[in-house]
Parts: C-alpha cells; structure tokens; sequence
C-alpha cells in the first residue's frame, strides 16, 4: 500500500484515512478466535460494561498474534505514508480489543460519544482502527468530524482521563451535527490524526461487532522514549537533540569536514 500526495494531504486536511488494502481474513479469523476465548476465559487485564466484558488491554503483552496485527507490513507501509520511516507503538493508549454490542452500550453515551483521543497537540498519535468484523451503520460503524482537528483546546476532561469530550464544553456546540459514519469491510483499517473527533455508533443489531484500537507515533528526534512506554515497529531510534552535537562531525559552513573542524560559532 501507498497513499498519494493527494491523499496525504486529504489526512492533514481532513484528519482520517481509509486503507484501499485489508488486513488477510486468515488472520483476521485467528485474532478473532483468540480474542473470543480470552473473553470467555477472563484473561486480565479487561474492562466491564454492565457485568459484561467489553474490552480487552494491553494486547502488545497479551498473546504474540496480537503483534501480527500490530506490526503487519500493509498496516506499517500506511503509517509509513504518514509518520515518516521511524514509527513506534504506542503501549500507553489505545493498545486494546473492544466489543461494541447491545450488552456494551454505556447508558446515556450514545454508543461512546464524540472525544478526542489526545488533549492537545504536544504528542501527535495517529489512532488505528482495525476491523475484526463489519463495520456498519447498522452494527455501530465509527463516526468522525471531518476536519475536527483543528478545533482548539478548551478545557481539560470532567473525568480526568486522556482526551477529551465534545459534549462536555459550550465551544464545540453544533460540531457533533456534522458526524459521519464511516462503514468498513471485515480486516478494513481506518487511521486517524489522534485529535479528531469521533465516537462508536450505537449497535442496532443482535451481535457484537469487534475492533482493535491501535496506536503510533513518529519517533520522537528530540526526546527519546523512556523503556516500556512504546516500541520501534519500523525504522530507526533516532535522536536529534543539539546536546548530541558532539558525537557529530563539525562543520564550517556548508562543508562538514570531520571532528577536526572549527567549532560552530
């Protein structure tokens, strides 16, 4: 997979992208054989919606063949398009499996509401949405906000939790008008800008439909990533710091010349 000029520059306007290519329906049949009997086994950690397990945590540490969708080459040429050669897992967001059924409706929410996945913009994350069943306006296909990331920071979360939520602040009155639901294939992959507005439909029919959330970044240049916060998926751990200046030839100029050259004035 490749994503056009064209299509890079719909993301920065728009902040999502659909991927033409699919995730292989093999997998897709594991994964989801595995995550129904973690579910029916209770294999922590999980979350609870009404007695009901709705989501399960932590996939990078769960069983390897979470990482096969992870780190699957279609998923990482995509990303690549987006973040650059050098991109990292995030493990301290998203990182979960998510059933969205009649059983996992949070009362009053409205499937789970338009939030950001990000307060603001001090760490860019593109949020990955992989689809182990079909997603449609019927079963609670995922809704965006077109162009929501450009909307401003105004508060911080009633909950205190990582994002944010449309509904809890007058500034953003009228925006949730303007959702659109986004239907897609078994092993259909959505990417979005971390700061657009979103949120799970309702699920109107009997049975569950199952997803995996996903998170990546650009390696940090400036700030290297402490152990266990995130892991280097593709590419390289680069540091671009100015106090890593010494490790690097000198320069004059346009010319570098060695260790051996003046110092930069």
């Amino acid at each position: 997979m490749a994503f056009s000029y064209d299509q890079r520059a719909f993301f920065q306007l728009n902040g999502y992208l659909v991927a033409s290519d699919r995730i292989p329906l093999p997998l897709i049949d594991k994964v989801q054989s595995l995550v129904r009997r973690e579910i029916d086994e209770k294999v922590q950690p999980y979350r609870l919606v009404g007695g009901e397990v709705s989501r399960l945590d932590q996939l990078w540490d769960r069983d390897p063949l979470y990482r096969e969708i992870i780190e699957h080459p279609m998923l990482l040429d995509a990303l690549q398009d987006i973040l650059g050669p050098n991109i990292e897992f995030l493990t301290r967001r998203h990182n979960h499996v998510t059933l969205n059924g009649p059983r996992h409706q949070v009362p009053g929410r409205g499937g789970a509401g338009f939030h950001r996945d990000s307060l603001q913009w001090s760490r860019p994350i593109v949020t990955v949405l992989v689809y182990l069943d079909e997603s449609t306006v019927e079963t609670g296909a995922t809704r965006l906000i077109p162009g929501s990331h450009h909307l401003p920071y105004v508060a911080m979360p009633s909950d205190g939790g990582g994002g944010n939520h449309l509904a809890e602040h007058e500034e953003y009155a009228g925006y949730a008008d303007q959702g659109l639901a986004c239907e897609l294939p078994r092993g259909g992959v959505l990417l979005f800008n971390s700061l657009l507005f979103h949120s799970a439909g309702i699920n109107r029919s009997p049975t569950d439909r199952m997803s995996i959330t996903l998170g990546y970044r650009s390696v940090d240049e400036l700030q290297p990533t402490p152990p266990g916060y995130a892991h280097l998926v593709r590419g390289r751990a680069i540091y671009r710091g100015n106090d890593a200046d010494a490790t690097r030839p000198k320069w004059q100029g346009d010319i570098f010349s060695g260790h051996d050259a003046p110092e930069r004035g």
